[in-house]
């Protein structure tokens, strides 16, 4: 018989979804990834949809693949997914419809809406919540105002890792971390805050029962499976927040630390034992989130690497081929650097359909050089968003009163040497990288906690420390890119 415990991570991003298989052996978690499927959103009918039943189906036959693999071997199941986004599930147990995209144009003016009801100050001190318009609680305001029919007939409001929990386990609940990405949760609290969902018209009656990581939800349900086992396969609470579940695998060996959970979006922040409701972090867009083991993560949300992803698109079409990210890191590092800089959170970047072109704009505009090529195009991408992290950065310490020592680069963006490069030079602090897995990690960690196999958070963080590759990059050519910051700078104040 053999000596791992096997755990599946389903781990779903805004461009992909992913059934990662996890073995662990007492000592080291080793994760494959079985299935990749892309996560596509739909436009109908003025409306952008995720495609719900897709990615259902993509999560079962990924399920299904695992079994195969480990001839009905795995012990249990645990989801995560981006915060935000929510299906509405009927009286007779029905979704009502596919959920809704954050992208979706109904969110624009909600946060002015919803201000006429509730001041969003008010909504900060009483949650800590302090986000874009895309959250929750605009959408929700959406609904209450435009479409108050839906709300009528639905029994429960499911945030999509806690619907796809759902699916597989027949559950209605929500996970503390997700639901702390709402706007109508108070962490300090533990409880959906009356006060606010009073103002908005939310009805308590459709919010379910919130639960921590950790916990199990039940057992798979059989009309999930093709692959015959007798066993029970459980379906636990992870952090399932995607953020969350990364910086639960985040490796601090020192108190005074940071972190970047750095993919499609950059989450810059540290771990804390309260939420930080601070004025200065309410007008920087810094929000508290639920982290685990009932932490805080203090955070702002940064593009991160959606531009130069769309980048990619745009060149593999142009070269009718695929491109891989060393090919476009390689020629990144070949172009001259700190040439032309962008503020990656502007909004002619946040939806269009032609980035390349959209990046000339701005530097035209800015009356910089106009970059030419792939590699000088992704130099601009990297660098730039390093350059946010320094103004970002320079933003926390003023706002929690003391420095930090060193910033952990974790997730995909941690396999960008020169994104990690470029940071510690910006930052003038050590990087660490990795682990590149790390939502993954983070939620098999929280299911071996529930079955038993690893004591706590403390416990995995030091086994997935020696199970994932983490290196530390020092900072050189400070001056350089102290210079290159004042540039940056005044080019954001021209945009």
């Amino acid at each position: 018989m053999s000596s791992f415990r096997n755990y599946l991570a389903i781990d779903l991003g805004a461009e992909s979804g992913r059934v990662i298989l996890a073995k662990f052996d007492g000592k080291k978690i080793v994760t494959e990834e079985l299935d990749r499927f892309f996560n596509e959103p739909v436009l109908f009918n003025g409306t952008l949809y995720w495609d719900i039943l897709r990615l259902i189906l993509n999560i079962r036959n990924g399920i299904n693949k695992a079994l195969k693999i480990t001839e009905g071997n795995v012990k249990s199941i645990g989801v995560d997914t981006w915060g935000i986004d929510f299906g509405l599930i009927g009286k007779d147990g029905s979704l009502l419809q596919n959920p809704v995209h954050y992208r979706d144009k109904r969110t624009v003016n909600q946060a002015q809406q919803v201000q006429k009801k509730i001041s969003l100050t008010k909504v900060f001190e009483e949650t800590g919540f302090n986000n874009k318009e895309l959250s929750t609680i605009f959408q929700l305001n959406y609904l209450v105002d435009k479409k108050p029919w839906l709300i009528d007939t639905t029994d429960k409001i499911l945030m999509i890792p806690d619907l796809l929990n759902y699916f597989l386990a027949g559950v209605k609940f929500n996970e503390y971390t997700e639901v702390t990405t709402t706007g109508i949760y108070s962490p300090s609290e533990m409880t959906w805050s009356k006060k606010i969902c009073s103002a908005i018209g939310i009805p308590e009656r459709i919010l379910p029962e919130v639960i921590i990581p950790g916990k199990k939800i039940g057992d798979l349900l059989p009309e999930i499976l093709d692959y015959y086992t007798n066993k029970k396969i459980e379906v636990i609470s992870t952090p399932s927040h995607d953020t969350s579940s990364a910086v639960a695998s985040t490796p601090f060996d020192n108190p005074d630390s940071g972190f970047i959970s750095s993919g499609t979006w950059s989450i810059f922040g540290i771990e804390t034992d309260e939420p930080i409701i601070d004025i200065k972090g309410f007008h920087n867009s810094f929000t508290n989130e639920g982290g685990a083991a009932k932490k805080i993560i203090f955070v702002k949300n940064l593009t991160g690497l959606w531009i130069l992803q769309n980048c990619k698109k745009e060149w593999q079409k142009q070269l009718n081929r695929s491109l891989t990210w060393d090919e476009i890191v390689h020629a990144a590092e070949r172009s001259k650097p700190l040439t032309c800089l962008i503020n990656v959170d502007h909004r002619s970047f946040f939806n269009t359909d032609n980035m390349i072109k959209a990046i000339s704009e701005y530097c035209r505009n800015t009356n910089q050089p106009i970059p030419e090529g792939m590699g000088s195009i992704a130099r601009c991408c990297i660098e730039s968003l390093a350059l946010r992290y320094k103004e970002t950065y320079l933003q926390l310490v003023d706002i929690i009163r003391k420095p930090l020592n060193r910033m952990h680069i974790i997730g995909g963006g941690s396999r960008n040497r020169l994104l990690c490069q470029a940071t510690a030079d910006a930052l003038g602090i050590p990087v660490i990288s990795g682990p590149v897995e790390a939502t993954a990690l983070g939620n098999v960690s929280f299911q071996a906690i529930c079955t038993g196999d690893i004591l706590d958070i403390n416990e995995a963080r030091k086994i997935i420390s020696g199970s994932e590759r983490i290196s530390e990059l020092e900072p050189t050519n400070t001056g350089l890119w102290q210079e290159a910051f004042q540039k940056y700078k005044k080019t954001v104040a021209q945009a």
